[in-house]
């Protein structure tokens, strides 16, 4: 029996308003060979009937598989439709996404010519969920990245130097996203590299992928259709207290799973430095999140949730390590708001002064 060359993997929960838009997406590809693999993950709607509607379309390509309990993210849905896939390249695509009819195509033919393990674009298409249907947007609208630097304006193999690669991870020149990659089944496997069940699991992914791949292909192609939904604001102490928890979860144990990846690496065994490169730049990443959090917490208050966070004493190195750089950035964070309240303390005297020199003015001038 002959084997896809591309298995598409998409987790799936209580998105049934998205997914069948998703699907037609992949029904209009114009590289067919491949399967569809849907990981739903306990969804509660209409999901997973959505999906079934659309299995004959794809003529025994398209298999539902179910997650036992809910996993409460993208990445261990990920990693069981990784497990089950045939195909020769791995892509993950996202439910309530979508992506153009040729990137399949572009893909599959940019790894195929470099031999690449993984093949990434750096740009893709954000659009704002109340105007995803809204043609006058879509014709006007251009590729964007929330990354920082030059990037490529053709196909790019990188440099193999872990070093420089630690070093452009560092400097923010990498897109996270795995909907924006195409990975050899192959080399996740020998390399037995996995999505972590935590927030930011795109982000570990990429890292280990970085670190781990021979033929790393930048592509200066936009596929990738990002629906931004629209976002519930944080209104209790509750909410602020789950979302700190959250990202700090997400720090101890990204920074442990990176830790024992890194471990049985002769090129980090032999270059400590490049691990704590990772490290930082991968807390600096996570810590972004954090500023709406902080924002949120008087000041005098900041230390109660750190010191409860690391109150375990599970792995003390990497505990002290993720505290000390925690604490570093609260610091920061301190400081910028402190800024901010003198500068709107400045604002209001400029106000004022500009105030009462509109009153002198005003004197100064005849009255009709």
């Amino acid at each position: 029996m002959k084997l896809p060359a591309i298995s598409v993997i998409i987790p799936l929960y209580n998105v049934d308003k998205y997914v069948g838009e998703c699907l037609d997406s992949l029904l209009d590809q114009t590289f067919q060979d491949f399967e569809v693999i849907v990981v739903d993950d306990c969804s509660t709607d209409n999901s997973v009937a959505v999906v079934k509607n659309y299995a004959s379309k794809f003529g025994g390509r398209l298999k539902l598989y179910h997650m036992a309990k809910n996993s409460g993210g993208a990445g261990l849905p990920r990693n069981k439709g990784i497990k089950l896939a045939r195909g020769e390249y791995i892509y993950c695509l996202d439910p309530d996404d979508t992506i153009t009819s040729t990137a399949l195509e572009k893909m599959y033919f940019v790894a195929k010519d470099f031999n690449a393990d993984v093949v990434a674009s750096e740009n893709c298409y954000y659009i704002p969920e109340n105007l995803w249907d809204n043609v006058a947007f879509r014709k006007q609208l251009k590729p964007f990245s929330g990354r920082g630097g030059q990037y490529v304006t053709k196909l790019t193999l990188i440099t193999e130097d872990i070093y420089e690669r630690a070093t452009m991870f560092y400097q923010g020149l990498f897109v996270f996203g795995a909907p924006l990659k195409m990975f050899r089944r192959d080399f996740l496997i020998k390399n037995e590299i996995n999505f972590l069940d935590c927030f930011a699991e795109d982000v570990i992914f990429t890292i280990c992928v970085l670190c781990s791949a021979k033929r790393y292909v930048l592509s200066p192609d936009a596929f990738y259709n990002y629906r931004i939904r629209e976002g519930s604001a944080v209104n209790s102490q509750r909410e602020v207290s789950n979302l700190l928890h959250r990202q700090i979860k997400a720090l101890k144990s990204g920074i442990k799973y990176l830790d024992e990846f890194f471990s049985g690496r002769v090129t980090f065994s032999q270059r400590t430095d490049l691990k704590y490169i990772f490290f930082e730049a991968f807390s600096n990443e996570l810590l972004g999140y954090l500023t709406e959090i902080y924002s949120q917490i008087p000041i005098h208050e900041l230390d109660k949730p750190l010191q409860k966070e690391f109150s375990d004493g599970d792995n003390v190195a990497i505990t002290a390590f993720i505290f000390n750089i925690m604490n570093g950035y609260r610091l920061k964070s301190i400081q910028a708001l402190r800024q901010v309240d003198e500068l709107e303390k400045i604002n209001r005297q400029n106000q004022a002064y500009i105030s009462e020199l509109e009153k002198f003015v005003a004197q100064l001038l005849p009255k009709e």
